[in-house]
């Protein structure tokens, strides 16, 4: 007699949490007690383990999430927060709350007063660049197409990096 075969999706699991750092605002002493850590210590074990996220950005908490993503309350901050870290806040006595501690990561984090995909130069102090993607290529089309525009008979002439468009990261 033939069974039919269940078909079983495999689910990678995201990093396990045996893996990921311990994000928590409180610790137990040798005495059993629950000892509030301090947002300064929280905030700077964040920015330690995340390269310096999140940041401000004209006001606003802003974490690089495939892109910059804004974040608008503890509720996203946290969401944020357990993509990284094995995360565990507790509520007790002398302790920070979410919200508390969402305030304080607005006023103590890198602050900029505004945020580009686009590249200045010389670059504008104050302005949170967001980071490039890296771009695959050869080079071979781009660099024929400059070498056609320089060298063509017309009335216009392009210069060796036409509009600045070797400018941008070109990974070999």
């Amino acid at each position: 007699m033939n069974f039919p075969v269940a078909r079983t999706h495999l689910i990678r699991p995201r990093t396990p949490s045996t893996l990921r750092k311990r994000l928590c605002n409180m610790v137990t002493s040798s005495d059993g007690k629950n000892v509030p850590i301090s947002p300064e210590r929280l905030l700077g074990s964040i920015h330690e383990e995340t390269g310096g996220w999140p940041k401000v950005t004209a006001g606003s908490l802003v974490c690089e999430d495939n892109g910059i993503r804004y974040l608008k309350n503890s509720d996203a901050l946290f969401a944020w927060l357990h993509k990284r870290f094995d995360a565990a806040w507790l509520s007790g006595s002398g302790s920070i709350s979410k919200r508390e501690f969402f305030e304080y990561a607005v006023q103590n984090s890198e602050t900029f007063d505004d945020i580009t995909e686009f590249p200045h130069f010389p670059r504008l102090a104050h302005m949170l660049y967001q980071p490039m993607p890296e771009l695959r290529s050869s080079g071979g089309r781009l660099d024929d197409f400059l070498v056609f525009g320089s060298t063509a008979k017309s009335v216009v002439q392009f210069p060796p990096d036409f509009c600045g468009l070797k400018a941008y990261r070109i990974v070999a």
